[in-house]
């Protein structure tokens, strides 16, 4: 293996004893130094150890980024188990199908998030484990964990049911230590906001803390824009990463947020090129890097910084493989692509996951020997993605060639939609598809009803799928036919399908008086239909992205700031209506 393949406890060991004062977390509750976070490991992996949990072992840490889940990542490695992220707002069907997926051990409970009745394995707070743990006086961390999992990532799976991403130690601090344009200085804050089941959350924390670096971490994830923006605002904070959908927003309404960043990395979908010309032209000095990259590479494969690009062209190149990652572009025998000639995209390199929990079968179809490379037992991916190669060698992205699709920043295989719909009582059959592009993408659930449904209901469809599933595999919209459309190979024609929905685009004008008329407008402009009795925001067709515009449209408009957890969750526009009038009554009585 490379430079700086290693175990992660033993570089983050290394930066203790350079600084052991120095503050390395930040989060609502405080701040703890390099000793201390290292200190409150050692006591969680000696209570793991007491608890059986080994080398091999799953440990399941139910949060999000903060002191409390860094701590228990680090006490975890440290015994040379693997974490499993469970994320506290996914519904108990998928948490304990996680956490049974992943033959979980024990689940440390982080902050104030409990684990929810029916979860089957242990649980321990994990105030309680540093409480309780006592480390041996001359303990040293074991120097063969290069190798073991770090960590257990559920992804989309092609078959309809998620499949765990497993990624080593050693690839982790490889990302974080190796030259390239994403590493950090010891002198750095990164932003800590990503939820901790996506994959960029490892990059936010591992990637500054293992270079002496700080972190700040958010008060939970899935914030409103405007607290985001106040978040990168800080003037602590120097590094974050952005998925395009909200880099593009940002751009449009707080592009004073992004100005004053030292670097911004955006990643997970396509960056929308024309908020990316706005970005190069109001943020000149800050060094904004699009990256490309699936969990099986260790978060990023390649990087292109916006400082190289002249702003021409349709799309923002993807930029060359980093870190130790190698890219090619093949076509069908295999064969490397000529310049400008579109292809597979295949990655290699040491970083590259050991392949999917559980799966041999998957592993070994997309992980592959790598006929480029001399190293013994060198492998490639198979991302499914196309990609060209310009003649200076920088790539550019074209789009996947299979059903997994990006969505508002997170990976979605369609047929893990339609295997959702598909098992409501009330449908017979389901094909989703993607309409739009970039982080205008949503998915679109075309249904055939049961035969015995009376009346099919969209609206009590998506209501029933969101209980099971998480927010980003409930489709955007349903729409009900007699038959699927299909092509010459009687296969179902998706293409068909997207024509007849169409790009839904949302108007510029920005009403200026607080009143029902406007209120509706907004909601029109977002969801892309008009109000109607007892329908919510998502059931008319928005989603968390359009609910974070209008909340941004409410408060530029009238001046007032609304909660985006109070507002996710009323069921109709007459009450998102009342607590706008209600917000606005006591801004006039402040």
């Amino acid at each position: 293996m490379g430079e700086h393949f290693e175990g992660v406890a033993t570089a983050f060991e290394r930066r203790v004893r350079l600084h052991p004062d120095k503050i390395a977390i930040r989060d609502p509750r405080g701040s703890a130094t390099f000793d201390e976070v290292w200190s409150e490991s050692n006591r969680v992996a000696a209570a793991l150890r007491a608890r059986g949990v080994e080398r091999g072992s799953a440990v399941g840490i139910l949060g999000v980024g903060s002191r409390d889940s860094i701590v228990a990542m680090l006490g975890s490695w440290i015994v040379g188990a693997h974490v499993v992220p469970l994320a506290p707002e996914h519904p108990v069907d998928r948490i304990s199908g996680t956490v049974s997926a992943a033959s979980v051990r024990l689940v440390v409970e982080t902050d104030a998030y409990t684990l929810p009745s029916g979860v089957a394995p242990a649980h321990e707070r994990l105030r309680q484990l540093v409480e309780q743990g006592q480390p041996a006086d001359q303990e040293t961390v074991p120097a063969d964990l290069a190798d073991a999992t770090a960590y257990v990532l559920f992804t989309s799976g092609s078959t309809g049911v998620p499949k765990g991403v497993c990624v080593p130690q050693g690839a982790l601090c490889a990302l974080a230590l190796r030259d390239s344009p994403t590493r950090l200085s010891a002198d750095d804050t990164f932003l800590v906001h990503t939820t901790l089941t996506f994959d960029p959350s490892m990059l936010e924390i591992w990637s500054a803390l293992l270079v002496g670096a700080g972190v700040l971490c958010a008060p939970g994830s899935g914030l409103s824009l405007r607290s985001t923006a106040d978040l990168l605002g800080d003037d602590r904070v120097t590094v974050a990463v952005l998925t395009p959908a909200v880099f593009a927003l940002m751009v449009e309404r707080y592009p004073q947020a992004i100005a004053g960043l030292r670097r911004l990395i955006v990643g997970g979908d396509i960056m929308p090129v024309g908020q990316a010309r706005a970005a190069k032209s109001l943020c000149p000095d800050v060094d904004i890097v699009n990256c490309y990259g699936p969990t099986e590479n260790t978060v990023i494969s390649t990087a292109f910084r916006l400082q190289e690009w002249d702003g021409t062209g349709d799309a923002v190149p993807i930029g060359v493989a980093v870190a130790g990652a190698t890219a090619h572009v093949v076509d069908a025998d295999f064969r490397p692509t000529a310049p400008g000639v579109v292809g597979e995209l295949v990655l290699g390199g040491d970083r590259l996951a050991d392949g999917y929990l559980q799966d041999p079968a998957t592993t070994h179809a997309r992980f592959i020997p790598d006929p480029f490379s001399s190293l013994p037992g060198a492998r490639l991916y198979r991302t499914g993605d196309r990609a060209a190669r310009r003649a200076d060698g920088v790539l550019e992205f074209h789009g996947r060639a299979d059903l997994e699709v990006k969505v508002r920043g997170v990976r979605v295989n369609l047929t893990e939609v339609e295997s959702a719909v598909g098992s409501d009582p009330a449908v017979a059959e389901v094909v989703a598809v993607p309409v739009g592009s970039g982080h205008e993408r949503r998915v679109v659930a075309f249904v055939r009803a049961a035969d015995d449904v009376d009346g099919p209901d969209a609206k009590g469809i998506r209501t029933r799928v969101a209980e099971r599933v998480p927010a980003y595999l409930v489709p955007d919209h349903i729409t009900f036919v007699e038959e699927f459309p299909l092509t010459g190979s009687s296969k179902v024609d998706r293409d068909a399908l997207a024509d007849r929905v169409g790009v839904l685009e949302h108007g510029d004008g920005t009403p200026q008086e607080p009143s029902t008329e406007d209120l509706a407008a907004f909601w029109l402009r977002r969801t892309g239909s008009d109000p109607r009795a007892g329908e919510s925001f998502f059931d008319a067709g928005g989603n968390s992205l359009d609910l974070i515009r209008f909340i941004d449209d409410v408060g530029a408009t009238y001046g007032i700031e609304l909660g985006f957890e109070d507002v996710y969750g009323v069921a109709s526009f007459d009450e998102l209506r009342q607590l706008v009038i209600a917000a606005a009554g006591e801004r006039r009585d402040g």
